[in-house]
Parts: C-alpha cells; structure tokens; sequence
C-alpha cells in the first residue's frame, strides 16, 4: 500500500450552518455505532455530531461508509480520525477495495480529552467541509460519489451525545456565528440548563 503524507490546507470558499430543524436524531449511540440510512447523502447535506472525548482517549474515527459490509469491508469515502498523541493529528483517507489511499494529515487538534466537542461534517458537489467547536478545520474532496454513501460509522475511544442529520443548510452563514464553545451550542440546540450539562458529562468523566 502506497501512502502520501500530504499536510491539509484548508480553503473554504464556502460557509456553512444548519437552516433547519434536523431530519433525524439519534441520542447516546451505543459505540461502536453502525447506522444505515435510506437517503442519498447529495450536496446539502450535513451531519452534525456533539460528543465528549474520554480523558484515556488514544483516537476515534468517523467514517462515511459504502454499506455495512465486514467481510469484505465496505468502502469508506470519508474517514476522518483523530489521534492523540502527544502532538495531536487529524487523518482524512478512503478505503476502496479493502485498500486505504493516500493519507491526508492536519495538524491543528481541536479535540481536547476531557472536553466536549461538536462536529460538522457538509457534503458539498466536489469535498466534505468540516468545522468543529464553531471553527473551520478542513476539507477533503470526494474520492468516491457521496451518492454512494449510505452508512455512518463512529468508533474508537469516544461518547457521543447526539447525532443530527440535516438537509438543505444554508451555506451562507459564517461558523463565525458560532460562540466556538461546544458547550454553549449544545445548549441553545437543546435548550437544557447548563446545570444539565456539567452533570451530565461530569458523570461521563468519572
């Protein structure tokens, strides 16, 4: 397996924020989370992801998956994943054929253990777009036909809180409307008290 070790650079020519309400919500998947969906993921669409990152946390993955399959694996189009090592790094590949490709690398980490965190994940015509925490981190362009995706699996050492799944965002708005506190978004999308949310992830950390 041939692999290129590239370091990400970002150019965003396009911004973007949920419209609407999400189509479907998924609360506390059980990881490893395996979840087949009926719709196409075309242009326009956007899974948002809030979590929390174990204080043992080594890495966790995000994929955008072409079925289900184990053996033989099914293609991923978008796996992103986290690494924490003592630097920290971001890996972005697609798998095809069982065959991982070319690694694309970022060396930003906003992920922090112990700290909660919010994903934004975009399906644009050409790329994927990602913010996390309200802040722009990267792009990776399509390999594979988003079209063609149809399953989202998280795995690793991660708690998920919620999955959301949008359609049709306005991508006119600037993550710059964000407060970049995952903590504070999670509370306006869900309304609870911030009481509930120290609880609640103080309970995660114990």
């Amino acid at each position: 397996m041939t692999e290129e070790r590239t370091r990400s650079t970002t150019v965003w020519k396009d911004n973007m924020m949920p419209s609407s309400n999400p189509q479907n919500v998924i609360h506390n998947p059980v990881i490893p989370y395996v979840g087949t969906h009926s719709e196409e993921l075309q242009p326009g669409k956007m899974v948002v992801i809030h979590g929390h990152v174990p204080d043992d946390a080594d890495r966790f993955q995000v994929d955008f998956q072409c079925g289900s399959s184990v053996k033989p694996r099914a293609d991923v189009a978008f796996h992103f994943n986290p690494k924490f090592t003592r630097l920290g790094y971001i890996v972005c590949n697609t798998l095809m054929k069982e065959k991982w490709r070319w690694e694309e690398i970022t060396y930003e980490m906003p992920f922090e253990k112990g700290k909660p965190f919010e994903i934004m994940i975009m399906v644009l015509k050409d790329k994927f777009q990602v913010a996390v925490n309200g802040k722009r981190l990267l792009s990776y362009r399509h390999r594979i036909e988003p079209e063609k995706i149809d399953t989202l699996g998280i795995y690793g050492k991660v708690q998920i809180v919620s999955i959301e799944f949008y359609s049709n965002c306005d991508c006119t708005r600037s993550p710059s409307n964000f407060s970049g506190n995952a903590e504070d978004e999670f509370r306006k999308k869900t309304g609870k008290k911030s009481s509930w949310w120290s609880k609640f992830f103080g309970s995660l950390s114990k």
